[in-house]
């Protein structure tokens, strides 16, 4: 059986060392123990029949992380017929009241902590408050947009309605326009086309071509007189459909 006696020093006690060790040693089969000194160094006592096993554990002992920061490892065989049958933790009287008081800090801060958490729990309620607050104004602002919408359509269709009214009386004055410039037209061409006919009636038998070709003149313009009404009709009627749409 063979056992030693390890020696470490560095930032190794109060950190969770002790506790590692005893990790380490039980996955490794070490039997032994492990003591903090007053002079902050630790001394551990480490026994296999497995050679192997003992230098395997005193290279994992060397920890650096953290919180815990190995500085020094002094390993020497030690001579003994005491037999161990596990890994244990050697506590001192004096060591178990360093712990209470510090279990005591430990304790202190956890409540501070604590309440620093409830604190922020809080203030993580207030502003969800402030949220759901702020998504109320939302949907509202969001309602009244839908409102303001509306209206500009409601607004919108009065706008067309009332141009759309405009043009149809602007139609309706324009045609009575039409039909009186239509009207004096007609009149005035059959006074034309009369006075006409009775002058060249006079050299009818030596114009009457010119008579004959002077209604057919009339004839065409009358003709064209009809169709630019018809024309002018349909563009009315196209303009009242494309603001109706709108």
């Amino acid at each position: 059986m063979k056992t030693v006696s390890v020696i470490l020093k560095g930032n190794i006690q109060k950190v969770g060392y002790r506790a590692k060790i005893i990790d380490i040693a039980s996955r490794l089969g070490i039997n032994g123990e492990i003591e903090n000194h007053n002079d902050m160094s630790v001394r551990i006592i480490a026994q296999s029949s497995d050679e192997d096993k003992i230098k395997e554990f005193v290279r994992q002992v060397n920890i650096k992380n953290t919180l815990i920061r190995v500085d020094n490892v002094s390993v020497e065989p030690l001579d003994t017929d005491k037999i161990y049958t596990d890994f244990k933790k050697v506590v001192k009287a004096k060591e178990t009241d360093e712990r209470l008081d510090s279990a005591v800090d430990h304790l202190k801060k956890l409540i501070e902590v604590t309440k620093e958490g409830v604190g922020y729990s809080k203030q993580s309620a207030e502003y969800s408050k402030q949220s759901v607050e702020y998504s109320k104004q939302s949907v509202e602002l969001t309602k009244q947009n839908l409102e303001l919408t509306k209206y500009g359509i409601d607004e919108n269709k009065k706008g067309f309605s009332s141009i759309t009214k405009e043009i149809r009386e602007g139609n309706d004055k324009l045609s009575g326009k039409l039909d009186v410039i239509h009207k004096d037209l007609s009149v005035n061409l059959k006074s034309f086309h009369h006075d006409t006919v009775v002058r060249f009636d006079i050299v009818d038998a030596k114009y009457g071509l010119i008579a004959k070709n002077m209604e057919k003149i009339f004839y065409e313009m009358k003709e064209e007189r009809i169709e630019t009404r018809k024309t002018m009709k349909e563009l009315i009627g196209a303009v009242l459909k494309v603001a109706e749409k709108k």
